[in-house]
């Protein structure tokens, strides 16, 4: 089945996580990161429907991260006990040592030990592919992985039906 509504999607999977690494960047309250990164997270997961909908075959490496991708939205939206997915991290500690490097401050995935997931595979693809890396690394991953699966979705032949919508009346 062909994606229809594929630039509708990528316009807001992509402004989703430009507006997460807009708030992340500008380090913003814990409630605006909590949403955007939340919000992105929705986008990116229903890219991936869409993908897996279409038919088009997913590698085993790309699936295992959509199922990280799927642990991370599925703990956002079901688990009480979660209180956010997003922490601080990185940065310059103390006491410094001369000389001094400065390292960047950014927004990490946060530890899912004591959240209870249905989908244990799920969970175990969060800790081994997102569990304390960026935020912002995992988004550009994400958005490049679905704009690759959208276009070979461009190449795939229909299954043959006719859509309601395209039938004369």
């Amino acid at each position: 089945m062909k994606i229809e509504n594929k630039e509708m999607l990528l316009y807001s999977m992509n402004k989703a996580i430009e507006e997460a690494e807009k708030v992340m960047n500008e380090r913003g309250n814990d409630e605006e990161v909590y949403y955007r990164v939340g919000t992105a997270l929705h986008w990116i997961v229903d890219c991936f429907d869409r993908v897996k909908e279409s038919g088009v075959t997913i590698s085993d490496s790309d699936e295992k991260f959509k199922k990280a991708l799927y642990a991370a939205n599925n703990a956002l939206k079901h688990c009480a006990e979660l209180f956010k997915l997003h922490k601080i991290a990185g940065g310059t500690r103390l006491p410094v040592r001369l000389p001094i490097r400065l390292l960047e401050v950014y927004y990490a995935w946060e530890n899912i030990d004591e959240i209870n997931l249905r989908h244990l595979d799920q969970k175990e693809n969060y800790k081994k592919l997102m569990e304390g890396k960026k935020i912002s690394t995992t988004f550009e991953k994400a958005r490049e992985i679905i704009k690759t699966y959208f276009e070979k979705d461009e190449n795939t032949i229909g299954d043959g039906r006719e859509d309601d919508c395209s039938r004369d009346l």
